[in-house]
C-alpha cells in the first residue's frame, strides 16, 4: 500500500505550566523569544512561612491554599515597592513554583547589577513580609542559563507539577457588573465561578524579551460571552487525551496534521495497538507513537465549520460550542 494510506498517532504535548513536558515546551517558547543576558542580575526567591498564623485554616492547621492566595495578592504590591527601592527602569520576570509539600514560592529575576547593601536586603525581606527571602547574584558565566532553567524546573519528578489542592480548586466570588437597559445603566452583583485553570505562572516586565519588537497593549474590550471555567484537574485530564494525527504524501512526506481528543488516553489503547501490529495494520515507531492504516481511525467529532456555525448562531465561543456537542473522537474498531 501507499504511504498515503497510513497516518501517525502520537501524544500531543501542549505548552502548559502543570505537566513536566508542558513546562519544557513553555520554556522553549520563551527562550525562542530571546532572553536577556542574566549576568550580574539578582535572583530572588520568595517563600511562605508555614508557621505564620495568617496561613491557618478554620481548624488552625497550616493551609497552603490560603497562603498562596495571600502571596498571590502580595506579589503586585511587592513589585511596586521593589521598584521604589531599586529604581523603576529595570527589567524583571517572576515564576510561580510549588515545593514537594505543596506550598508555593516565587522566583524573581531582577536586572539590578549594582551591589545591594545589607539595609536593602533587610528592606526586601520587610517588603515581602510573608516568609524568608533569598537574594543571589547571577555569576558572569553560563550560570545565567542554569538559573533560568532552575526557575522553570518541575515541582516534582512526577508528571504533574502542581499539588492536588491547586488542581482541584473551585470557588465563587462576588463581582459587580454593569449593563444598559432602555438607555439606562444598571449595576448589580453576581456570583462568578473561578478556578486555577488560567492562573498566571509567569510574568515579565515590558521589553523583557530581546528577540521580538515591543507590541503595544490592545485596549480592553468587554467579553462577548462568559464560559464557566473548568477546574484545573479537568483541564489536565482533557489534555492527556489529546493526540496528534499526521497524514503523509507519497514517500512519507508530511502533508498535514490535526489535534483531536480521544475518549481515553493513548496508553489505554496499548493492547489494541498490539493486536493491530500483529495483523499488519499498525507499527510502533517510538514511545507511545504508532503508524496505522487511516481506515482504523474514525473521527466522530463534528467538523470545524459545524462548530463555527454553532458558535455564530448561538453567540458562543468555539470551545463552548464544542462542549455543547459532547462528542469525542474514538479509535475504531478496537
Amino acid at each position: 500500500m501507499s504511504s498515503k494510506d497510513y497516518v501517525t498517532v502520537r501524544p500531543y504535548y501542549a505548552p502548559n505550566w502543570v505537566t513536566t513536558r508542558g513546562v519544557y515546551e513553555k520554556r522553549k517558547r520563551i527562550e525562542n523569544k530571546g532572553l536577556p543576558s542574566f549576568t550580574r542580575w539578582r535572583f530572588i526567591t520568595l517563600t511562605l512561612d508555614q508557621s505564620d498564623t495568617r496561613f491557618l485554616d478554620s481548624n488552625n492547621n497550616p493551609c497552603p491554599l490560603k497562603s498562596y492566595l495571600i502571596g498571590k495578592e502580595k506579589m503586585r504590591r511587592f513589585l511596586y515597592e521593589l521598584r521604589k527601592l531599586l529604581g523603576y527602569s529595570f527589567k524583571w520576570c517572576w515564576k510561580l513554583e510549588f515545593q514537594k509539600n505543596g506550598w508555593a514560592h516565587w522566583h524573581l529575576l531582577v536586572d539590578k547589577q549594582e551591589k545591594l547593601s545589607y539595609d536593602d536586603l533587610l528592606t526586601i525581606n520587610e517588603i515581602w513580609g510573608l516568609g524568608r527571602t533569598n537574594v543571589k547574584m547571577v555569576r558572569p558565566t553560563n550560570e545565567f542559563l542554569y538559573t533560568f532553567k532552575y526557575a522553570f524546573k518541575p515541582a516534582s519528578e512526577g508528571e504533574d507539577c502542581v499539588p492536588a489542592w491547586f488542581a482541584n480548586y473551585g470557588s465563587k466570588e462576588l463581582v459587580k457588573i454593569s449593563y444598559v437597559i432602555s438607555d439606562k445603566e444598571k449595576t448589580e452583583f453576581v456570583i462568578k465561578p473561578v478556578s486555577f485553570a488560567r492562573i498566571r505562572f509567569f510574568q515579565t516586565s515590558r521589553r523583557f524579551y530581546t528577540g521580538i519588537e515591543h507590541i503595544k497593549t490592545r485596549p480592553k474590550t468587554p467579553p462577548l460571552s462568559c464560559i464557566i471555567p473548568y477546574k484545573l484537574c479537568r483541564v489536565m485530564e482533557m489534555s492527556s487525551r489529546k493526540v496528534q494525527i499526521i497524514a503523509y504524501k507519497g514517500g512519507l512526506h508530511y502533508a498535514k496534521s490535526a489535534v483531536v481528543m480521544l475518549n481515553k488516553t493513548l496508553d489505554c489503547y496499548q493492547n489494541e495497538f498490539i493486536n493491530l501490529t500483529l495483523d499488519g495494520s499498525a507499527a510502533p515507531i517510538g514511545v507511545s507513537q504508532y503508524m496505522l492504516h487511516k481506515n482504523k481511525l474514525k473521527n466522530k467529532t463534528c467538523s470545524n465549520h459545524i462548530i463555527n456555525k454553532i458558535a455564530m448562531e448561538n453567540r458562543l465561543q468555539p470551545r463552548q460550542a464544542f462542549r455543547h456537542q459532547k462528542l469525542r473522537p474514538i479509535l475504531h474498531p478496537f
